[in-house]
């Protein structure tokens, strides 16, 4: 039980208050606040925390496809960074506190777990008990995660299970005993990170294979002999994982080959979110260098190393080299692969992908890693800088140690792997001034560590949820109806005000945009209509008449238009009100506040079928407009489609009226309904009139116009405005 509360409970505690105070003052105003961030990512991930529970409890689905964003088509979040293992342990904590609560205590659970787990594996590596306590302060509490904290990324933070996964992978590759036990821990706390971000499940097969060929380098006399055993033991931790994983995996690599999720990034993108040289050593606010006047800036982006943790490394590199040079190796690699494609000796904020500047330079290992399959889908090499710091810890954890005995006076200190807690010993022999050196030594190490990483107070953000939400929550089923919310910018926020009212929105903020999204199938209307800022122009179909628009978003399922005007520009802003008087007339709105104005958009259950009220679409195969003495005209070379949408639950009676032209010779048009033929009629050089009498069911009617003997490559038919009546 002492050792217990020693070894275990005693860095828990030591590790939470310096989560406290890392993330001071957010503790203050638990359950009220949460870190402020310069996107809108910590939105994003309070959503996800709701989503994993609900997507289970109430949806009783898998979390990896959802519904309720980008309506109606939903979307998958395969390479959303969605953390579902995080939003399941957080269950308890978000029925106990509520979600902005359980989110806050998730983030102190993130760093006091990755602290204790970078202890454990100091101190197996090390033997020493407050050295390695010191390696966890600087791998839980470096400027990365400090970063990551500030950018509200949830899954990013959760920087705890990958000193876990090293300890128990160097267990099963140097250790006999307990083999099947490390083996499979091995590839639980790789699953754990797959189920929380496939960048830190890269990072652990990075480490995992250099070790490998570390291993089997450093053996190569005895090859025969000793790389079976190796492969042997990788390949029992590493097939595990694969059976585990493999599904998520193959659905993930899937979703990417089908196109549905633009998961590729430009190689412009991952150079920009590249390290610099100069940024690894060049500090950002903290409690140290923020008294010499360093601050917070767009070049500060969490790739820190901390001057402290440089001299301390280096000293555990030069005393204990045979232990530390593994480190070293690792280290190496991981810090090239954070400088990216290209070498840069410093950022700048003003790169542009148009200018070029960005990639100029020296090519690096990330080419070759931009270049291999899916190679393209990591955004932000910079984050390689994570297990630069798991290496300058270990390290770090040597150099304190050999410091401490070397206040002992002992000349002959030789480190060995998995030693016997020395300093513990020594205490136990009564030995006060050695018990002091080797307590005091560690204590002003990791207190200059972490005010040297410790950031100034952090910036918070209210979690106050507007009362337009509350009052819908109750309104209707989960498919009943959607939220129409402008602008895009408020995406963010608005999937936080749906962990509130659970109805489909139209906005999405995620990783990984759909390909495709917001085409209504069912009435053919796509995305311009519904940003109103953006309607299209008077056309061949005369459409949309502002105030036509509110039976477009009835027959397209939406019961509100929720308008966020603080995204708006001045400019932006008097624009859209005019717009929305045009379309509600001088109908106040169904609510408002500082934040929203909401317009309920009219039900067409009961409504009168009104033939003005169809909603025409142009589809494939016509030219751009012509515009000619005011007139406009429309072409088409082989065939065009024109999809008619009837918003009403009843059939409606409708004449289509336009004027035709064949261009050069007589031609004849064919108008088909699917398979059917509705017109067949002569088009003259002379201006022809065609006059179609439809009987519309709800719903899409989709008309092929098709211009018989056209070669399909020269314009063969010109077309004037529709007119639409009710018979």
């Amino acid at each position: 039980m002492k050792n217990f509360l020693k070894f275990h409970l005693f860095p828990w505690i030591l590790y939470l208050i310096g989560a406290l105070i890392f993330t001071w003052p957010v503790a203050l105003n638990l359950g009220q606040k949460v870190i402020s961030t310069r996107s809108g990512d910590v939105w994003q991930h309070l959503w996800n925390q709701w989503w994993m529970p609900y997507s289970l409890l109430e949806l009783h689905t898998h979390p990896f496809h959802t519904p309720l964003i980008f309506y109606p088509d939903g979307v998958n979040l395969y390479f959303h960074a969605l953390h579902p293992l995080t939003g399941y342990l957080g269950m308890p904590l978000q029925g106990l506190f509520g979600l902005a609560a359980s989110f806050v205590l998730v983030q102190f659970l993130q760093l006091t777990f990755a602290a204790y787990g970078c202890y454990l594996v100091a101190r197996y590596l090390t033997g020493y008990y407050a050295p390695a306590l010191v390696a966890g302060i600087i791998y839980a509490f470096c400027p990365l995660q400090a970063e990551l904290l500030n950018l509200g990324q949830l899954e990013l933070t959760s920087i705890e299970w990958l000193p876990f996964f090293v300890l128990f992978f160097l267990r099963t590759m140097r250790e006999d005993k307990q083999l099947w036990l490390n083996r499979v821990l091995s590839a639980l706390f790789l699953l754990a990170l797959s189920f929380t971000t496939w960048y830190y499940t890269l990072y652990a097969l990075i480490f995992s294979g250099l070790y490998l060929l570390w291993a089997a380098i450093g053996t190569w006399r005895e090859w025969r002999k000793i790389w079976p055993n190796l492969l042997k033991r990788y390949a029992g931790f590493f097939l595990i994982w694969l059976l585990l994983a493999g599904p998520l995996l193959f659905l993930t690599i899937r979703d990417q080959a089908r196109g549905g999720t633009q998961a590729s990034q430009s190689l412009f993108t991952v150079i920009y979110n590249s390290a610099d040289l100069s940024g690894f050593f060049r500090p950002g606010a903290s409690a140290i260098w923020g008294i010499f006047g360093s601050q917070g800036s767009p070049e500060v982006r969490g790739q820190f190393l901390g001057f402290a943790v440089l001299i301390l490394a280096g000293l555990g590199l030069v005393v204990c080299w045979k232990e530390t040079r593994l480190w070293l190796y690792i280290g190496l690699i991981f810090f090239l692969l954070a400088l990216g494609p290209v070498f840069h000796f410093t950022f700048d904020p003003d790169w542009s992908q148009a200018n070029g500047k960005a990639e100029e330079g020296i090519p690096l290992l990330g080419q070759l890693l931009y270049a291999i399959p899916l190679g393209n889908i990591i955004r932000v090499p910079l984050r390689y800088t994570l297990v630069v710091m798991l290496a300058l810890a270990v390290c770090s954890a040597y150099g304190i140690g050999w410091l401490s005995q070397r206040k002992w006076g002992k000349s002959n200190f030789r480190m060995q792997q998995a030693a016997p807690l020395q300093e513990t010993e020594d205490i136990r022999r009564g030995s006060f001034r050695t018990a002091q050196f080797s307590l005091i030594v560690p204590l002003i190490a990791g207190l200059v560590v972490f005010l040297e990483f410790l950031p100034v107070p952090r910036t918070l953000a209210d979690t106050t949820i507007p009362q337009f939400y509350y009052q819908i929550q109750d309104e209707g089923r989960l498919n009943d109806f959607a939220l129409l919310e402008l602008p895009d910018a408020a995406s963010p926020k608005a999937m936080y005000y749906q962990t509130v009212h659970h109805h489909p929105i139209n906005l999405g903020y995620i990783s990984r945009k759909p390909a495709s999204y917001l085409y209504l199938e069912n009435i053919g209307v796509g995305r311009t209509l519904f940003n109103l800022q953006e309607l299209p122009r008077r056309d061949i179909v005369d459409w949309p008449n502002m105030p036509n628009v509110p039976v477009a978003l009835a027959a397209a399922g939406f019961r509100y238009l929720v308008i966020h005007p603080r995204y708006y520009s001045p400019p932006d802003w008097k624009f859209m009100s005019d717009r929305l008087l045009e379309i509600f007339g001088k109908t106040a709105p169904y609510y408002q506040d500082s934040e929203l104005v909401v317009y309920r958009i009219p039900s067409l259950t009961n409504a009168t079928p009104d033939a003005a009220k169809i909603i025409p679409i142009l589809g494939d195969g016509w030219s751009g407009r012509i515009i000619n003495d005011g007139n406009v005209t429309r072409s088409i070379a082989k065939d065009a489609l024109l999809a008619l949408t009837n918003p009403y639950n009843q059939n409606l009676a409708t004449s289509l009226t336009v004027r035709v032209q064949s261009i050069q010779q007589p031609r004849n048009l064919r108008v088909m309904l699917g398979n059917r033929e509705l017109l067949s009629q002569k088009i003259l050089p002379d201006q022809s009139e065609i006059n179609l009498k439809l009987d519309l069911p709800p719903g899409q009617t989709r008309l092929n116009f098709v211009a018989e003997g056209a070669d399909g490559k020269n314009p063969s038919l010109v077309f004037g405005v529709f007119t639409i009546n009710g018979q």
